[in-house]
């Protein structure tokens, strides 16, 4: 096992997905400082799990957005996966996935914020994904140059929630503490070709009056049915289905005089599955078969995080957004069958 410290800096701007965002957005280049720990396992096993060495590690860091008085700062931690695209002892380059929390100091307040329609929630979610291109300049020390692409969300939690995407280009100098050679391994084309099959449950609190932070919560529980095939070492195709009962739907239904708003919704799924190791990423494209409620957008988008905690069970949480804008986050607990000892 290969452990390293790592030190970043970004520097990067904000994309305005949103007319009524652009002013504050304007001239806004928020700044990231971060400090990382890291381990890799360069063991043949290590290397077959995901047909190539992966590094994982945790990162805690402080971003300035560049207009304090409005969009604040904020501090966050992150836990990722980096998969190795080609192995050279000089030069090498990779891909992170990263999610975790961040904590904002300065969030939307209809008295005293107006204009902050990025985030109102203190704690939001945080993701990164980014290209990494490294050089080795010494036996125990490499410098990195990153470009990345960030998004804040609180998933629907508090409202407004427009969500904060960022795009970043880095700078990174990495200390290897016991740097060990990686042999060149021949890639194992041996994975399960047949059907997987995934029972998830799933639930969420959701705000009765999305526009009112302060509103009651109620619950919504959901089911998800779902096939997989894989086509290669790391990806699959996936189909399914959801059923959720929003409790929520009902009572909001009758503020705007539509008293039949049932709490039933029930869609169609569709996508691509990424696995690395005992992580799960999917992103699917949905299509409503059955709903009452009311928005402008008859598809929605479902990006789910799971980890594999054993051979069968998985727990994590998804995000269910209508184009640009999420409308919440669920926890997931699930069991897949007909998963082959293949990996």
């Amino acid at each position: 096992m290969r452990y390293a410290f790592e030190l970043q800096t970004h520097k990067g701007s904000i994309l305005p997905h949103r007319d009524t965002l652009r002013k504050t957005a304007k001239g806004a280049h928020p700044t990231n400082i971060e400090l990382g720990i890291s381990w890799r396992n360069a063991s043949k096993k290590g290397f077959e799990k995901a047909n190539r060495y992966t590094e994982n590690g945790v990162l805690v860091g402080y971003t300035h957005f560049d207009k304090k008085n409005i969009l604040g700062e904020g501090f966050y931690y992150m836990m990722y996966t980096e998969p190795q695209l080609t192995l050279n002892k000089k030069v090498n380059f990779s891909l992170r996935a990263a999610a975790g929390v961040i904590y904002l100091n300065k969030v939307y307040d209809f008295t005293t914020n107006p204009d902050n329609r990025f985030y109102s929630s203190p704690v939001s979610g945080l993701l990164r994904f980014g290209f990494h291109a490294n050089y080795s300049m010494a036996p125990s020390w490499q410098v990195s140059g990153t470009v990345n692409f960030n998004h804040i969300s609180n998933g629907g939690m508090r409202v407004p929630n427009l969500g904060m995407n960022y795009p970043t280009v880095s700078l990174g100098l990495k200390y290897l503490i016991n740097d060990v050679a990686l042999p060149v391994r021949a890639k194992v084309e041996l994975y399960d070709k047949s059907l997987r099959y995934h029972v998830h449950l799933f639930t969420a609190s959701r705000l009765v009056y999305d526009w009112d932070a302060d509103s009651p919560r109620k619950q919504m529980i959901g089911l998800s049915l779902g096939l997989s095939r894989q086509f290669n070492h790391l990806s699959s195709w996936q189909v399914g289905s959801e059923l959720s009962y929003d409790e929520s739907l009902p009572i909001t239904g009758k503020v705007f005089e539509r008293f039949n708003d049932s709490p039933l919704i029930i869609s169609l799924t569709g996508g691509h599955l990424l696995k690395i190791g005992r992580v799960e990423f999917s992103q699917l494209l949905g299509v409503y078969l059955y709903k009452q409620y009311r928005n402008d957008i008859p598809v929605f988008q479902r990006y789910t995080l799971l980890y594999a905690a054993t051979k069968n069970i998985r727990a994590g949480f998804s995000l269910k957004a209508h184009a640009e804008v999420a409308e919440l986050i669920d926890l997931r607990l699930g069991i897949n069958f007909g998963v082959s000892s293949k990996r």
